[in-house]
């Protein structure tokens, strides 16, 4: 028979290289662990900074000084120059003329951005705009001036983007016709002599100020709510 192997094999130090190399891949698995946890919670830390400090849940708050801004000279927009506003322009300036004339008697200041101004300040301003725009013959000469005599201030607007809503009021004057032709199809109406209102303040004190609007059911001798809008206009029920 053959006496002497080919390859000698020593089975403890199989075993206890087997037993290291296990140890090994363990350790590695627990680190590939650990660095995945910490990548995790550096996510997690990442996403929570930027929630509490890039994305305010409240606005920051900014001074009411500054809801206008000054607009450098060579930034102020263009003015179109539109004739038929001048009258118009100068009978609201008229109109505010005590407003300003009350502020000069109580030597109030009036805010601009930052800037604080007397009333007699303003009112000289708006004098001096309508002077202009009634001696300047072209847009370029409107421009021109506006610039060279006048300081602009633009809104800052909501979040400081230039976006604002101006309101005012006004009483409109609108076409209309005695009879259903045409564009006009919806009447108006007067109050209707059946409406009633009661306050209800008379009956009980705690609703003071608070108001109901009935009528008289002439079947049923009974108060009952008025029409309403679909009674009104679909039913037709004041149609007389």
């Amino acid at each position: 028979g053959l006496n002497s192997p080919l390859i000698g094999i020593d089975s403890g130090q199989l075993s206890a290289r087997t037993r290291f190399e296990g140890e090994d891949q363990m350790k590695a698995g627990r680190l590939f662990f650990v660095m995945l946890l910490s990548c995790g919670l550096l996510v997690e830390c990442a996403i929570l900074y930027y929630f509490l400090v890039f994305v305010p849940t409240k606005l920051p708050f900014r001074p009411p000084g500054r809801y206008l801004l000054e607009v450098a000279k060579e930034e102020i927009p263009r003015f179109t120059y539109w004739e038929d506003g001048y009258q118009e322009l100068k009978e609201a300036f008229q109109k505010e003329e005590g407003f300003l004339f009350q502020k000069i008697a109580s030597r109030e200041k009036l805010s601009f951005g930052e800037t604080k101004l007397a009333a007699s300040l303003v009112k000289e301003s708006a004098e001096l705009l309508l002077q202009t725009l009634e001696e300047v013959k072209s847009e370029e000469e409107l421009n021109r001036l506006i610039k060279k005599r006048f300081t602009i201030y633009q809104a800052a607007g909501e979040e400081g983007e230039g976006k604002v809503l101006f309101t005012g009021y006004y009483s409109p004057i609108c076409e209309g016709s005695l009879e259903k032709q045409g564009p006009f199809k919806y009447p108006l109406y007067l109050i209707p002599k059946d409406l009633k209102v009661a306050n209800l303040g008379e009956f009980d004190p705690t609703l003071e100020g608070e108001r109901i609007v009935y009528r008289i059911d002439s079947t049923r001798e009974e108060v009952v709510p008025y029409w309403s809008r679909e009674d009104i206009v679909k039913g037709k029920v004041l149609k007389g």
